[in-house]
Order: structure tokens, then sequence, then C-alpha cells
């Protein structure tokens, strides 16, 4: 069988300017039991953006990420994927959404420690009923693990086993990359070794959502979003640290008495 290409080269390097959003979040709420963990969050997701969702801990982006990928699912409001509404997915419908259009990178890496780097990465085709050990080993080559394929989890570093996980979202060629501190259990070196390879990944048209406490990590996506106790309170495009937090109307958040949130509804003045 021919490999496919992890990447496509021919892939705009950043979204069109009249293109259709490729996640709309609309009035996004979470509750478990009396403990609101979003409260009612909308913002779009354009394709070939790279998103930074920041917050302090506690505020939601995990919540937020999960149900984005199919890992959880929302009290109220919508999630729409490339034009389908998955909070109208049944359980086994989700399984597929997760398989064929998500790709997962979390802070841990959650090999399966019996099996080879190659075996891990092939692991996630199963889903599909196929398997292309050619298309595995490339995609390990393309994270710089061509020499690791048969090394299982416990000979590999924490840089190597986290390339791993990556080559593992992206066996599948998934619309969309969520990951979730990726780099938060890696030493500096192998940090910067994992985020370049998020940057090649953002350069060729693939889509990322990453949860970072990382200011200087954030510093390389297109966009940051800011959730605080569950509701946005930042969603501004490059040199966000420049910028002034605005509220729908234009105004200065929050000082200006408008919006008591950034996705807010109403106008407060």
């Amino acid at each position: 069988m021919t490999t496919q290409p992890l990447v496509n080269p021919a892939a705009s390097l950043a979204p069109a300017p009249q293109s259709l959003p490729q996640v709309v979040l609309e009035n996004l709420v979470k509750e478990y039991g009396t403990l609101r963990a979003l409260g009612g969050v909308s913002f779009d997701i354009q394709p070939g953006e790279w998103i930074a969702l920041m917050g302090p801990s506690g505020s939601g982006k995990t919540t937020l990420i999960n149900i984005l990928g199919g890992l959880d699912t929302a009290t109220s409001g919508r999630v729409t994927v490339n034009g389908q509404d998955i909070t109208r997915l049944g359980e086994s419908d989700l399984v597929r959404y997760r398989a064929e259009k998500i790709g997962f990178v979390f802070q841990q890496f959650h090999l399966v420690p019996y099996l080879t780097a190659l075996e891990n990465v092939m692991l996630a085709q199963y889903f599909h009923s196929v398997t292309d050990e050619s298309q595995a080993v490339e995609v390990l080559k393309r994270v710089g693990l061509a020499d690791r394929l048969e090394h299982l989890p416990a000979k590999l570093s924490g840089g190597e086993q986290q390339r791993v996980a990556i080559a593992r979202a992206l066996i599948n060629q998934p619309k969309l990359i969520l990951a979730d501190e990726p780099t938060g259990n890696l030493d500096q070196a192998n940090e910067e070794i994992v985020i370049n390879i998020f940057r090649e990944l953002h350069q060729a048209g693939h889509t990322i959502l990453m949860v970072t406490h990382d200011v200087d990590i954030a510093r390389n996506a297109s966009r940051r979003v800011e959730l605080t106790h569950g509701h946005l309170t930042l969603d501004t495009t490059c040199n966000f640290l420049e910028q002034p937090k605005l509220c729908p109307h234009g105004k200065p958040f929050p000082s200006s008495g408008c919006c008591s949130t950034l996705d807010s509804k109403s106008c407060n003045s």
C-alpha cells in the first residue's frame, strides 16, 4: 500500500479570509452537580489556526477540550465541527468521530507499556480496521524517531515518548489536533523539540487547540483564548500581550462596566 503523506505540502499556511469556521462553540455549558465548569462559552476556530487556550487552574480549559474532542458531553449548548453537531452524537458515533477527526496529545503520554513505539502508533489505526506499517514508520520518522521504532516506552526518554504520542495523534491525519499541556512533563530541550513539531504542523495547515500555562509557548500560536472561572475573558490574535481586552461591543474589559464576560449576550451599561 502506498504511504500517505503526513501533511499536505500544498496546504495553505493560513486560513482563507472567507473560509467557514472549522469549529463553532455556542453558549457551551458544563455542570458537574452544583459546580459549573463552563458558563456559556462561545467562539469559533478557523481552519489552520493555532490557538493557545490559557487560564488559571480550574478555569475550564481541560473540560472544554474534552467536550470538543468527544471525551465528555456538554450540559447545554452546541459544538459544531466541520458542519457536524457533535453534541447530538451517540456513543458509537463519538467513538468514530474521535478516531477519524481528532488527534489527541496529552500531558501524560498514555502509551501502552508492552508495545513498541511503532506498535503504539499503529494501535490508533485499528479504529479504522486498517493498519499500514509503512505509514506508521513514516510518521515516526517525521517526529525524529526513525531509530526508536522497536523501543518500548520504558526505554524512551520523556521527550521521545511525547513524540510517539504526537505520531499516534497524527497517524489518521486528523482535521483538528487537541493538545492538553503537551510539554508539561518535559525538560527545556525536549520542550523545544516538541514545540518545533507543532510549528511545522501549523505551517502545514493543521488546526491546533493547545492548552498551556506557558506564555512563551503561547507566543507561537496565532491566537490566544483565555478562560477564567468557566467564562471567556480574552480572545485575541497575535501580539496579545500588547492588546487590550475588549468586550463584544469594543469597550475595555472588564473596567468599562459594559459586559460581565466576553461571551456575554447582553450589555450591562
